[in-house]
């Protein structure tokens, strides 16, 4: 009998009987069984044996103890521990990782001893799990990035092709439109063409109607003459016979006594007679190869009937292109000669880029239709920007064909502002208008505009017609409510004029009590009157108690003696130091000044108890420049103003 298989299948209960089998199974001889101390036992047998003997030394105290000794009991004192007679090897999993993971045995086999042993043991064996566990988060912690960037690889992939699916509906979509445009759009060509050869085929009824009405009506005036002529001759013919008939009688009685008588009668019966006054010529002609008709080359023409074609792109001719007094003469030709042509299209629009025409610009395309001519002029224009862009396109009764390479002309004019920071507290500026306001309408007109928010007076250089600011523009500086105050109600332009030639015309109010308009150096005083100082030139309107018109500079006047027109037009040639003024409808000069300018000027106005408004963005017209040079020698004289 093997005690250890024995000890291993007896229960504690077994043990607990009083007088069981416990000294038979653990007698010296069964154990003596166990063999020497290098005798390797299983770590589970060895642990049953242990705690069989722990259970059976509580509950037997008597049991010798040298029986306990020889079983290797730690309860006594022993010189070795039975456990030590197991190899390291015999351990789950043995050698090394096992010694240095596994807790000591206890040297006391008490139930307190092996129950913290066992804890032990299972912590022992939890941290190989935990850090294996630790290994496999390491291991899943570093598949983390690669699983992030294949799930983001893959957001893009269903990104992409749900765009693409979008897109191949949207394209399924517009060919299904296509089809239904072209089943539509033949058969409006179809009948188009039906209506077209329909009248076609009236026009050649029409024309045939009115050829065989011309042949009917020719035959039958025709046939009328004849008709009359043949019973003319009928007539003459059957008086003629009569005639006849009775000479022959006559002749045949020659001897009665009456025959003379009978043939004097005949005589002048035959002289009088129908036949011998009778032309025996057709009036008419049976000819009808007048109302012949060949249409050899109207079928011809009928033969070469064809779709209308694409017109070809017409081509701008610069060289032969216009641009001046605010007016824009543009030309162009067909690169082939085309009959079909109905009519073009003229396209154009502002820009401030040199060059070819931006695809993306501020300002849309204005178009002009219906011209029938190769060129059309565009007047009345405010040069408001530097350039213009021009395009053409031609067209038949059908289609359109494609726009001519846009051009791009310069359209430099003086393009200024009023400047409201330099107005007089009592001028109300918007925009180019300017109005006299007794209660303060500049103040008034502040406090409106930050009342709704807005602040402020806008400075023109962020005026949205003119994307681009000019370097000569003045930066908006303090608000300038006492920029100019007393009597001088003065505003001044924005734009300082330093070289050039420049023109800007001003139509004023004719109930105003005074007007001024000219130019002045931008260190004019706040007190200072246009023309009352030396840095300050202008034509003055005084409608107050006397009506005067006068020249006015460094407080010297000179009286005109011409008619005020309603709109004055301003000449100023920096370079030269022309300062004129002209009516601005007949051209006519009314005073020019000659001034060397020491400093740039800025247009200047003046106005009280009234309004005036002024046009910017014009070029210097023609006949003024006619005018100055032919006055450039010989200008008003300015002595006295000097």
């Amino acid at each position: 009998m093997n005690p250890l298989r024995c000890l291993q299948e007896r229960s504690t209960a077994d043990i607990r009987e009083p007088g069981g089998g416990l000294a038979h199974v653990l007698s010296p001889c069964s154990l003596s069984l166990l063999g020497p101390p290098p005798f390797v036992y299983s770590v589970p047998v060895f642990f049953s044996l242990c705690v069989c003997l722990s259970v059976a030394r509580t509950t037997f105290p008597s049991m010798p103890s040298k029986l306990c000794r020889e079983a290797g009991c730690s309860a006594f004192p022993l010189p070795f521990s039975p456990l030590s007679f197991v190899k390291p090897t015999a351990w789950a999993g043995g050698g090394d990782r096992h010694r240095q993971n596994t807790p000591p045995l206890p040297t006391s086999f008490s139930f307190q001893s092996l129950k913290f042993w066992e804890l032990s043991s299972k912590k022992t064996e939890r941290e190989p799990k935990k850090e294996k566990e630790k290994s496999k988060e390491i291991q899943f912690d570093s598949r983390l990035p690669a699983m992030e960037d294949q799930k983001e690889a893959l957001r893009k992939i269903i990104t992409t092709l749900a765009v693409k699916n979008e897109e191949i509906q949207n394209f399924i979509y517009l060919l299904k439109q296509m089809l239904q445009n072209v089943e539509a759009n033949s058969d409006r060509v179809q009948k188009d063409l039906e209506g077209e050869f329909q009248s076609l085929y009236s026009l050649l009824d029409e024309l045939k109607e009115g050829m065989i009405m011309k042949i009917k009506q020719d035959r039958a005036s025709r046939t009328y003459e004849l008709q009359n002529q043949l019973a003319a001759c009928a007539k003459a013919l059957e008086s003629s016979e009569d005639l006849l008939e009775t000479a022959n009688q006559t002749l045949q009685g020659a001897e009665n006594h009456d025959f003379n008588q009978a043939a004097k009668q005949i005589k002048d019966s035959v002289t009088m007679a129908p036949a011998f006054r009778l032309s025996l010529k057709a009036k008419v002609s049976d000819n009808m190869s007048h109302l012949m008709v060949d249409f050899a080359q109207e079928r011809r023409i009928l033969q070469s009937l064809k779709f209308l074609p694409v017109p070809s792109a017409p081509e701008i001719d610069l060289a032969e292109s216009l641009v001046a007094d605010n007016c824009v003469t543009l030309v162009w030709k067909m690169p082939e000669e085309d009959s079909k042509i109905d009519h073009y299209v003229l396209e154009y629009r502002k820009t401030n880029f040199e060059g070819p025409p931006r695809v993306k610009e501020d300002q849309p395309w204005m178009v002009i239709e219906g011209i029938k001519e190769t060129e059309y002029t565009l007047s009345g224009l405010k040069f408001d920007w530097k350039y213009m862009n021009f395009r053409v396109k031609a067209c038949n009764k059908a289609v359109a064909g494609e726009f001519s390479e846009p051009v791009t002309l310069e359209t430099r004019a003086f393009m200024f502002r009023l400047d409201s920071s330099t107005s007089h507290q009592n001028l109300k500026v918007e925009d180019l208008s300017v109005e006299w306001d007794a209660m303060g309408g500049k103040v008034q007109d502040i406090k409106a505009r930050e009342k709704d928010g807005k602040g402020r007076t806008a400075s023109p250089v962020n005026s949205p017609a003119r994307s681009l600011q000019s370097p000569k523009r003045m930066p908006t500086g303090r608000g300038g409510r006492d920029r100019f105050t007393a009597e001088s109600y003065t505003v001044l332009g924005d734009t300082l004029i330093d070289a050039g030639e420049h023109y800007w015309e001003v139509r004023y109010d004719r109930d105003s009590k005074a007007f001024a308009v000219g130019v002045a150096y931008r260190s004019l005083g706040k007190f200072d009157q246009l023309g009352k100082t030396p840095s300050s030139w202008c034509l003055h309107l005084n409608n107050w108690l006397q009506v005067s018109f006068t020249a006015k500079h460094n407080n010297k006047a000179k009286l005109l003696d011409v008619v005020v027109p309603d709109v004055i037009g301003v000449y100023c040639n920096f370079h030269e130091g022309f300062l004129s003024f002209y009516n601005a409808k007949t051209k006519q000069l009314l005073h020019t000044f000659r001034a060397r300018f020491t400093q740039p000027v800025l247009p200047a106005f003046m106005v009280w108890c009234g309004s005036f408004h002024v046009y910017s963005g014009l070029q210097v017209p023609s006949a003024v420049k006619c005018l100055q040079k032919r006055n450039s020698a010989t200008s008003s004289s300015t002595a006295s103003l000097s």
